[in-house]
């Protein structure tokens, strides 16, 4: 059968290695026959020179894109590694949090929920490939691709499509590089020019390449995601299981040989001072969801130091059951300074628009015992200090 979305997603695999080799051939075919050619300049034309010019540009090609699939799709796995989802992990884990510019540069590619449709979708790839020990022996992309090829050709051809698409602007991005690093040299001719044309295609083409490659991965993610949604699935029939529904953590800093303790206003009251915690969300561990929890409602890093208790509460007329972390604020000064600059935004145009962070106090022990209205947060700041004596070693002079 005819499949135009086939055609194109093949056109486009081709010129992303035909093009960018006919453009480096353009380039220096000039140059290449003066130094390859002892009687001087020499370049056929007519049938065979097209014929050269047609080798040479897919051989060439080939190298761009291999180039590009060797360099630029490690640079984009970096670039994943600080994104939001991921600080939670590592501070989950115990683990301290990326560089700061790294993490800002990341912020300029992927969204704060960036990371959302890949963890429901590894979820679900475990979940019927665990059982057959193969969970591992395929990353969560191409088991999805070759779900979808299975049960839905369209959805897969859209994910192709997206997916040629990237390639092509990655060997763009190798070809600009490639002619930038000639520049100065004979090979090319009027380099200022070049450079002009070459920086902003550059930049264009990295930004491209980044943005369709999210699409592909995020989009298979999804179809496979509103797959298992929509049919009636053993998944979907798995029960719920019994445990701590909300994660929360008792958060502490030494600053100038003080320790202090933070505190958040509750939601509903004013002036009533209590421990950050929040729902676990499907397919979160407990420690992510006490993570991420300080940080959506106090805007602090932290990371888990050891487990405290669990505490049962009454809210709206339901038990929830709270599993509490002794945790440890690991922001630097740069972290710290622009943490308080979020932090005062937020209060400033609270008026107009609804923020998830509250105010936050820090106060040691004492103060925030006192602050504190519920005997179970005064228990739990106490419990929190004396496990924190244990994990910090004493200083002997």
């Amino acid at each position: 059968m005819f499949e135009p979305q086939k055609i194109f997603i093949g056109i486009i695999d081709f010129f992303a290695i035909l093009l960018p080799g006919a453009l480096l051939v353009l380039l220096v075919r000039d140059e290449a026959a003066k130094r390859f050619f002892d009687h001087g300049f020499y370049y056929p034309g007519g049938t065979k020179g097209w014929l050269i010019f047609g080798g040479a540009s897919y051989l060439l090609g080939h190298f761009v894109f291999l180039i590009g699939s060797l360099t630029l799709d490690r640079i984009y796995d970096l670039l994943r590694k600080p994104t939001y989802q991921e600080q939670i992990k590592r501070l989950a884990k115990g683990k301290r949090l990326s560089f700061l510019p790294f993490r800002y540069v990341s912020r300029l590619f992927f969204k704060d929920n960036a990371d959302g449709p890949v963890t429901r979708a590894t979820g679900i790839k475990e979940f019927y490939l665990d059982p057959i020990e193969a969970s591992s022996s395929i990353n969560t992309f191409q088991w999805s691709k070759a779900r979808l090829t299975f049960d839905q050709s369209e959805a897969s051809a859209t994910v192709q499509r997206f997916e040629a698409d990237s390639k092509f602007f990655r060997s763009l991005v190798i070809l600009c590089l490639i002619t930038l690093a000639l520049v100065g040299s004979e090979w090319i001719y009027n380099s200022g020019k070049v450079v002009w044309v070459a920086l902003p295609v550059l930049a264009f083409a990295f930004w491209r390449y980044v943005d369709q490659r999210f699409k592909a991965t995020n989009q298979a993610y999804w179809y496979v995601i509103a797959l298992e949604g929509k049919q009636e699935s053993a998944l979907r029939k798995e029960s719920v299981p019994v445990g701590p529904s909300h994660g929360g953590g008792v958060v502490f800093r030494q600053r100038n040989n003080r320790v202090e303790y933070l505190l958040v206003e509750a939601k509903k009251v004013a002036g009533e001072w209590v421990l950050p915690k929040g729902h676990v969300e499907p397919g979160e561990k407990i420690t992510e969801t006490a993570v991420r929890e300080v940080r959506e409602e106090t805007g602090v890093w932290a990371r888990v130091k050891a487990p405290l208790k669990q505490e049962t509460f009454l809210v709206d007329g339901k038990t929830i059951i709270v599993e509490f972390f002794l945790m440890e604020a690991v922001e630097g000064r740069l972290d710290r300074f622009v943490s308080n600059l979020e932090y005062r935004r937020s209060r400033l145009f609270r008026r107009w628009i609804e923020y998830e962070r509250r105010e936050r106090i820090w106060r040691e022990l004492k103060q925030a015992i006192n602050e504190a209205k519920y005997d179970e947060t005064q228990s739990l700041l106490e419990l929190a200090d004396k496990n924190r004596r244990k994990l910090t070693p004493v200083s002997r002079s």
